[in-house]
């Protein structure tokens, strides 16, 4: 068996964290038909499949999530040293790599910020906001050093990466008084009021959809609403009951802007998930920042 080479290994490494096997040549300056011959290659030497190909990009098989998690050891560091070696200047603060889901109602971005900060006196955030299916293809990508959502998206992505339950907050239908007055028990009479929950397939929304089928409610639903600030002020002006943790309506409930529709929690929850990869990071800070954060981190109250 002719062995794989390092050539090879390098194009195969580009093409995973780029995607398509189109975006990897422009970043190597090589035709596409030469890319996907040295990859031909490479899984026959191999004898395994690496790529799947397909009109969308490529995405990796079992084996070739091995092979990357090996190639981005080898180059990122690789190239870490090729950057500190041609710069005479002190190396760079290191930048961790923060992803936060869209569809997230989670308490303190700046509460994480400051954790990872506290691993190391130079660390830098950098954070990037998107939905979680392309949060988990960058984490899976190591485009990403930790991921917060309201997923346990190492449950989809094998036993290469772990998730964190930080936070589960129970829910309460919450509304103006005026809507509070059309309801003559709960929860049958959420029938008689409109509803703002969450998107489709969001967590939340499923376990309210849930509920309210248990209990024979077919809801009258006046918006989809992804932002619970959003869900807050909607409610405020009347427009609807929505799901919201207490604490963040805390003033208007003391105000009798908003009123609890239920006083006992009904199992409907809003969690907050971190995901990181289980290989460990070539800088100890942040190391650090992931094992602090993993560890016994939890929102403040």
């Amino acid at each position: 068996m002719v062995p794989a080479n390092f050539n090879q290994l390098y194009y195969f490494w580009i093409i995973a964290k780029a995607g398509s096997i189109s975006a990897a040549a422009k970043r190597l300056l090589l035709n596409q038909s030469t890319l996907s011959l040295q990859m031909k290659q490479l899984e026959a030497s191999l004898g395994k499949r690496l790529l799947s190909r397909s009109r969308h990009g490529v995405s990796l098989t079992d084996e070739g999530r091995l092979a990357f998690e090996y190639c981005e050891r080898i180059y990122s560091h690789a190239e870490e040293l090729v950057a500190l070696l041609k710069d005479d200047r002190p190396a760079s603060a290191p930048v961790f790599r923060l992803g936060v889901s869209s569809t997230g109602s989670w308490k303190n971005a700046v509460e994480v910020i400051l954790r990872v900060k506290s691993a190391g006196a130079n660390i830098s955030v950098r954070i990037q906001t998107r939905s979680a299916e392309e949060l988990q293809d960058l984490l899976e990508r190591h485009m990403l050093d930790l991921v917060v959502s309201d997923l346990d998206l190492s449950a989809r992505m094998g036993r290469n990466f772990r998730s964190r339950l930080v936070s589960s907050t129970q829910l309460y239908f919450i509304a103006a008084p005026e809507l509070k007055l059309r309801m003559w028990t709960f929860p049958s009479g959420l029938v008689r009021v409109p509803l703002l929950l969450r998107s489709p397939g969001n967590p939340v929304r499923m376990e309210a959809e849930h509920f309210l089928q248990r209990n024979g409610v077919t809801p009258n639903i006046q918006a989809e609403v992804e932002n619970p600030d959003l869900i807050r002020i909607l409610a405020v002006q009347g427009e609807g009951a929505g799901l919201m943790d207490c604490a963040v309506v805390d003033m208007d409930l003391k105000q009798g802007r908003l009123v609890k529709l239920h006083d006992k929690p009904i199992g409907i929850h809003d969690s907050v998930w971190f995901t990181c990869s289980r290989q460990e990071k070539a800088q100890p800070a942040l190391q650090r920042a992931i094992d602090s954060l993993m560890g016994k981190f939890v929102f403040k109250e």
